[in-house]
């Protein structure tokens, strides 16, 4: 039976009405999105083995009530200015791999502690050449960050591997970390597929849509494979948050937990130190500690005794946190963001300086 043409344009009409209205509503819900509630441009990349780094050489705009940053990221992906692939002569350098926090997405560059570092060392006196990288993403762990050392950090050929911990996110991303499992001690790898060109387009459409943005996290969230890691992870910072913020639990709840992040964290520093570096974990203080509202020392008592056990360097910030903000968190971070603010980078940077420059 054939269609009338009649109909065939009345059809094409409403379909070309209906694809309208519907450019028009994504036009219209993304200057709303801009204008009244912006949302967090993404910045991801899937780089060499399907690990997330930062978009290269991609320049980014973060902006919110408490702050509005432009920064760069280089052709490696990391929040700094470029260095050669290949360590120039007479030249020390400092790798720090770390996640939200040494990525710093908050404060400029100039702030942000890993800089402050590298500039403190750098005396017009000094014969030597300090570099100091920064290889912190937001959202890894330890796995994460044996991952980045394994496909870039190594390459670097690092004099010094320092470690930032944080001791809620960490533990909970290593037990569903996505490159590696443990079993009984024992690092295996995970074998990820590849993510593909639509991986490509997701992340193009995520770096310049406030719209598609907010979809792509309502996707992670409640669909797909990835769904499932997240909220698995944002089930067990809850459960762990509970614990130390509220009493709700024990430690021996999440005793095997640590052995997880501990196993990545023992991988790290023996490729680092076989490498022929120095190793140093840094501790993220705890808002509660530095506000000393607290009196156990967990878990830091419980970090301090693997590495004395394995004869790793330790850098807890947490007594100088204290000392410094007395007690005022409002002098640590952004009272929304919860990430340090520019004055609590210094103080970090103050800290590895001392630690760092007394040991060269």
């Amino acid at each position: 039976m054939t269609v009338p043409i009649y109909t065939k344009r009345r059809l094409f009409a409403t379909l070309f009405t209906l694809l309208l209205l519907l450019l028009l509503g994504l036009g219209v819900s993304e200057a709303a999105l801009r204008i009244f509630f912006p949302q967090p441009l993404g910045v991801s990349y899937t780089g060499a083995g399907e690990l997330p780094i930062h978009t290269p050489d991609y320049d980014f705009h973060y902006m919110t009530d408490e702050f509005d940053i432009h920064t760069h990221f280089n052709s490696m992906g990391l929040r700094d200015r470029e260095y050669a692939s290949k360590k120039p002569p007479h030249t020390y350098r400092i790798l720090v791999l770390g996640d939200s926090i040494t990525e710093a997405l908050q404060v400029e560059d100039r702030e942000v502690y890993t800089e402050i570092l590298e500039a403190s060392l750098n005396t017009p006196a000094s014969a030597t050449r300090y570099e100091v990288i920064n290889a912190g993403v937001s959202g890894y762990g330890a796995g994460d960050e044996l991952k980045m050392y394994e496909l870039l950090g190594a390459s670097l050929d690092p004099d010094l591997v320092v470690v930032q911990v944080s001791l809620i996110n960490d533990l909970s991303e290593d037990l569903f970390c996505r490159w590696y499992r443990v079993e009984d001690g024992r690092i295996f790898p995970i074998e990820e597929a590849s993510g593909g060109p639509e991986s490509r387009f997701e992340e193009f459409l995520g770096r310049h849509s406030h719209v598609a943005q907010i979809l792509r996290h309502g996707f992670y969230v409640y669909f797909g494979k990835k769904s499932k890691r997240l909220k698995g992870i944002a089930a067990h910072k809850e459960k762990y948050h509970a614990f130390l913020y509220a009493g709700r639990g024990s430690e021996a709840d999440f005793s095997s937990d640590w052995k997880v992040t501990f196993a990545y964290l023992e991988e790290l520093h023996e490729r680092v130190t076989q490498s022929g570096a120095r190793f140093l974990l840094l501790i993220r203080p705890l808002d509660p500690d530095v506000q000393g509202l607290r009196k156990s020392e967990y878990p830091r008592n419980l970090i301090r005794a693997f590495c004395e056990e394995r004869g790793i360097e330790i850098l807890d910030l947490t007594p100088a946190f204290a000392e410094k903000s007395g007690g005022d968190i409002s002098r640590v971070r952004f009272k929304k963001d919860s990430h340090w603010i520019p004055q609590a980078h210094r103080w970090a940077a103050e800290s590895l300086y001392e630690r760092v420059q007394g040991s060269l």
